[in-house]
C-alpha cells in the first residue's frame, strides 16, 4: 500500500567531512518489503522506497541512481530507493515496520565542527564524543565473515575502539598542503573493512602508504600528492565563486614551486563520489579518471580551470585568454566501478597502480575493470599498514 506513507528528512554520506548531510525532505513508504522494485530493481533489505518533495541540495548525488535520475533536483516527485540508514521519519514507524530506522544528525552549519578541516578528528575533543553513538548502538563486526588478512585490525577496532579511541598516523611532510596527523576512528576502520564509503582520512591513509613505499624501494618520484582535504568541497550555504577561488589557490601555491616533469595526483570528492586527477602543469593538462565514466562536475571544471589559468599567468607564459575545462581536462579510460560505493577504493587502486608500475598512467587505460583480487590487494595493504600505528 502505497499511501502507508511518513514524512522523513533523506541524508547522504558526507565522506569529506565525516557524519552525514541533509540533501531532501520526502516521504517514506512503510509497506514496502524487499521484493518491491524502485524502476525495475528490487528494494532489498537494506532500502527503503521513497518520493522526494522538496530538495534541499539540487546538485546531491542519490545514493541510489536509476537510468532516470542520479540527483536529487531530478528525483524530485518520482519514486527512488534510499537506504535506510539514511532516512530519518518525522514519526517513528512502529518496531514491526519493514520502513526506515534513524540516521545520525549532522550539526548545524556553523558549528564547532563544521570548522574544522574537513576529515580531521581531534583527540579529546568534547563535540566529536558528543556525536559518538552509544556503545550498544554502534555497529558489530562478525569476525567469521572477514578475511585473514582483515581481521587483525577488525578485531582491535571492535575491543579497543568503540569508546572513542582512535588510532594516530603521527604528522610528516608527505603530502602537499597537508601535513597534520591523520586520526582513524572506529568509523573509519568499520566502513573500510565492511566496504563501504570510506573517507578523507582513509585516503589520507592510502597516501601515506604509497610515499613510504616509494622512498623505500627507490621508485623515482614522478609524482607528488595533493590533499583532497584542500580541494573537495565541504562547506554549504557559501559564495560559490569565492569558495572555487580559495581552493584554486591552494592548487596554485602547490603548483608554482614544481619543477619540470613532476605530477600531481589529487583525489577529490563531489560530496559523494571520489574521482582521481593527475595534474601536469607544465603540459598545461588534467587526466581525470572518474570510475562511473562520466564527464567532471561544475565544482571540479571551474577548480581546475581557475588553477591552471592562474598558474599560466604566474609562469608569464604570456597567455591572457583564459582556456576553458575542455581544453584542460582529459576524460581518460579506465577500470569503471560496478557498484553504488567501490569509488573510494578504485581511487586507492588508481593511486597504487600510477605510483607502482612502469608507465603506469598508459597501463592503467587499458583496463575496464579492476577484479575482487585487486579490492583485496589494496584493502589489505591499507588495513597492514594501519596496523603499524596500534600500540597495546
Amino acid at each position: 500500500m502505497l499511501n502507508a506513507s511518513k514524512e522523513c528528512h533523506l541524508f547522504i554520506p558526507d565522506l569529506v567531512n565525516g557524519g552525514v548531510v541533509l540533501v531532501a525532505i520526502g516521504r517514506a513508504y512503510a509497506d514496502c518489503v524487499p521484493t518491491d522494485t524502485v524502476h525495475g530493481i528490487p528494494l532489498g533489505e537494506e532500502n527503503v522506497r521513497v518520493t522526494i518533495t522538496v530538495p534541499k541540495i539540487n546538485r546531491a548525488l542519490l545514493p541510489i541512481p536509476t537510468n532516470e535520475a542520479t540527483s536529487v533536483e531530478v528525483a524530485v516527485g518520482g519514486f527512488v530507493a534510499w537506504p535506510k540508514i539514511l532516512v530519518v521519519l518525522q514519526t517513528s514507524l512502529s518496531q514491526a515496520s519493514k520502513g526506515p530506522i534513524r540516521a545520525p544528525e549532522r550539526e548545524a552549519e556553523g558549528s564547532k565542527r563544521t570548522k574544522k578541516r574537513a576529515g580531521r578528528k581531534k583527540l579529546q575533543s568534547q563535540p566529536e564524543v558528543e556525536q559518538q553513538p552509544a556503545q550498544e548502538e554502534m555497529p558489530s563486526f562478525d569476525l567469521n565473515d572477514i578475511s585473514f588478512e582483515l581481521r587483525p585490525l577488525a578485531f582491535y577496532a571492535q575491543s579497543s575502539m568503540r569508546d572513542g579511541t582512535q588510532i594516530v598516523c603521527p604528522q610528516q611532510h608527505f603530502v602537499m598542503g597537508d601535513e597534520m596527523p591523520i586520526y582513524i576512528g572506529f568509523e573509519d576502520v568499520y566502513h573500510f573493512i565492511s566496504f563501504k564509503e570510506i573517507s578523507a582520512n582513509s585516503i589520507m591513509i592510502y597516501i601515506r602508504y604509497l610515499v613510504e613505499c616509494c622512498a623505500r624501494t627507490g621508485i623515482d618520484q614522478r609524482f607528488e600528492f595533493i590533499s583532497p582535504v584542500l580541494v573537495s568541497p565541504v562547506q554549504q550555504n557559501v559564495d560559490r565563486a569565492i569558495y572555487v577561488r580559495e581552493r584554486a589557490e591552494c592548487i596554485l601555491r602547490i603548483l608554482r614551486n614544481a619543477p619540470k616533469g613532476k605530477r600531481f595526483l589529487m583525489p577529490y570528492n563531489s560530496g559523494q563520489h571520489w574521482i582521481l586527477a593527475v595534474i601536469d602543469q607544465w603540459d598545461d593538462s588534467v587526466m581525470y579518471f572518474n570510475p562511473l565514466g562520466n564527464e567532471p562536475g561544475d565544482d571540479f571544471k571551474d577548480l581546475i580551470t581557475t588553477a591552471l589559468n592562474d598558474w599560466k599567468l604566474l609562469v608569464g607564459s604570456g597567455i591572457r585568454q583564459r582556456r576553458n575545462w575542455q581544453m584542460l581536462i582529459d576524460t581518460v579510460r579506465c577500470p569503471i566501478q560496478e557498484g553504488y560505493v567501490e569509488c573510494g577504493y578504485f581511487v586507492l587502486a588508481y593511486m597504487r597502480e600510477i605510483t607502482f608500475t612502469v608507465d603506469g598512467l598508459a597501463v592503467l587505460q587499458t583496463k575496464d575493470f579492476y577484479t575482487d583480487a585487486d579490492m583485496s590487494l589494496v584493502r589489505n595493504e591499507w588495513a597492514n599498514f594501519v596496523m603499524r600505528f596500534i600500540h597495546y
